[in-house]
């Protein structure tokens, strides 16, 4: 018995040590070489309106593509935003109360809606509340 354990002892010790001792480059850290035109890359300062506007995952986008859209001060796009934040929060306490989901909530995220719209509508006033409606689809569209 004791024979036993200790051939399968023997012969997991020499496994082990075959399988670590692989190729040695493997191992070895890759030296990372910079072109000149990767380094020109890296030290060009990229506006933030620049760079929302050329990557569509930049966070904020929706809010630099709207105000160019409907031509809105920054005034009206913080406000815009700050309103979006506030009822976000809202709808994810709603949503973790479990008041959110369901045919039985419809009411509450009907309720949800017209108020958010409701101050959106007084921010912007009719024209421009109706050409975000429109901008949204669009938006909604491209992603």
């Amino acid at each position: 018995m004791k024979n036993n354990h200790l051939t399968i002892l023997i012969i997991a010790f020499f496994s082990v040590l075959i399988s670590c001792s692989g190729d040695k480059k493997a191992a070895e850290p890759v030296e990372e070489t910079k072109t000149e035109e990767t380094q020109t890359k890296v030290d060009e300062k990229v506006q933030p309106k620049q760079l929302a506007a050329n990557n569509k995952k930049v966070k904020g986008n929706y809010y630099v593509a709207i105000q160019e859209a409907l031509n809105l001060s920054n005034a009206q796009t913080n406000a815009l935003k700050k309103i979006i934040f506030d009822y976000t929060k809202q709808k994810q306490a709603l949503n973790k109360e479990g008041k959110w989901k369901g045919q039985p909530n419809a009411s509450n995220r009907r309720v949800w809606l017209r108020a958010q719209n409701k101050e959106i509508l007084e921010l912007l006033g009719q024209d421009l509340f109706d050409q975000r409606k429109a901008f949204d689809k669009e938006y909604k569209k491209k992603k």
